[in-house]
């Protein structure tokens, strides 16, 4: 008996009860790293089949709320301009004339550009098949073709034209043919924040009021516009910046995320090789607002089209024997 009872616990027996243990806390520890994936996977599927649809349309269908709202704003600052003393000065005083004629500008430009963003559509290809074997075929669409840069925007479920990404604020997508009268509204937003800040600061000294909580001491109009411009202000200045940026270095929002261009790899010059559609500062720039001996004849609303049709762009790897 005590002979058998030794034979139970062998080397041989022990090692293998030691390679079952292993294998079941193996297979223990895979099922619980797979717990979170499912988890996940499971979690990524509810965005896009139910959250996804619902901000889509949300974005969609409130687009008109949003643009008029804030040229609802926008009038509203432009009435309590001309209604309230912002600036302290005789009617006839040549200074308020020309603060008058320019803040008269500024909305004139803010507001058309925004109408005219709103109401010019960004560009569609046309609904054929791709002209070549190497070019692209989007399938969202039904396998009609998809030019260089364009991209299809979930929201109108449509592809667009050098498309850069879908506004709530204009009610439409910034592409090819409205992206000049994006940055144009952009422009005269920034540039009008900063012109009734400064004309609170050197006439009312309002925000050193704000700041220190005696806001009550100012009229209304004035404390709303300050309020208003220093809450648009900051945002709208940094999206300028930004959109600056990417003219500047010949891409859209989409091409630079998906090509993850860093700032720095810009600097060393490696250009061609992230972006092929950078041609230059001047070339970028003249590509948008077009080419004009007037310098400043980009910078007024205007009915005309950009350059080029959106379906061909050239590349820098095309330039090469125009330099």
């Amino acid at each position: 008996m005590h002979r058998k009872a030794l034979t139970l616990f062998t080397p041989q027996r022990s090692a293998a009860r030691r390679g079952a243990g292993r294998a079941l806390l193996l297979e223990t520890n895979a099922s619980a790293s797979s717990f979170p994936r499912r988890n996940v996977e499971r979690a990524m599927t509810i965005v896009d089949s139910v959250l996804l649809p619902c901000f889509d349309g949300f974005v969609r269908y409130g687009g008109p709320f949003f643009v008029l709202f804030g040229v609802t704003l926008v009038s509203a600052v432009a009435v309590f301009f001309f209604s309230t003393p912002f600036v302290p000065l005789a009617p006839t005083d040549p200074l308020r004339i020309g603060l008058s004629v320019f803040g008269v500008y500024l909305y004139a430009n803010i507001v058309i550009n925004w109408l005219l963003c709103v109401f010019t559509h960004p560009g569609r290809p046309p609904q054929i098949n791709p002209p070549s074997p190497v070019d692209r075929a989007c399938q969202r669409c039904g396998d009609v073709w998809k030019p260089p840069r364009a991209h299809h925007c979930h929201v109108c479920n449509s592809c667009v034209l050098a498309y850069d990404h879908h506004c709530p604020w204009m009610a439409t997508c910034i592409g090819h043919l409205n992206y000049r009268y994006f940055f144009l509204t952009l422009l005269h937003l920034a540039a009008g924040c900063a012109f009734i800040v400064a004309l609170l600061w050197a006439y009312f000294d309002a925000p050193a009021h704000l700041m220190l909580g005696k806001y009550h001491k100012l009229p209304y109009p004035v404390t709303f516009t300050l309020m208003l411009v220093v809450a648009a202000g900051p945002p709208v200045t940094v999206l300028l910046v930004w959109h600056v940026f990417l003219i500047h270095t010949g891409q859209s929002t989409v091409e630079f995320y998906r090509r993850k261009v860093r700032l720095w790899e810009w600097h060393r010059g490696e250009r061609g090789a992230l972006n092929p559609y950078d041609l230059g500062p001047q070339r970028n720039w003249v590509r948008v607002f077009g080419d004009s001996s007037f310098p400043l004849h980009w910078a007024r609303p205007s009915l005309r089209k950009p350059p080029g049709d959106g379906l061909q762009w050239a590349t820098s790897k095309s330039l090469v024997g125009d330099v």
